[in-house]
């Protein structure tokens, strides 16, 4: 499991668990035990975008097909799911990584980002 860190909208950094360790890395290319403080984690879906970049809860992808989406997490069912904001729509991430391999989608932004 990997997780990216963040105080409100300043991502710190990641940490992964392996076993019963923690891992952090400012970058996830270096680790170490030396933790990272944060107020908050997103999940990571495990999914990358056309980019190649790793996909996490709070994210905002855009679809060549659907538009604009989003990964958010119900807390009633315990899991990631992806909301499809422009036509209300919502879909499982096993859904998602089928079109990974599609190319059909990028990563835009982080839906914690507020407007001043």
């Amino acid at each position: 499991m990997t997780e990216r860190l963040r105080i409100d909208e300043k991502v710190l950094g990641y940490r992964r668990l392996q076993g019963k360790h923690w891992f952090y890395s400012p970058d996830m290319y270096s680790w170490s035990g030396n933790a990272i403080l944060f107020k908050q984690s997103d999940r990571s879906t495990g999914i990358r975008d056309r980019n190649r970049r790793l996909i996490f809860e709070n994210d905002i992808l855009e679809d060549n097909v659907l538009g604009f989406l989003e990964i958010a997490f119900d807390d009633a069912l315990g899991r990631l799911f992806v909301a499809a904001l422009q036509e209300n729509g919502l879909y499982s991430l096993d859904w998602l990584a089928e079109r990974s391999g599609t190319n059909s989608f990028v990563w835009k932004s982080f839906s914690f980002l507020q407007e001043p």
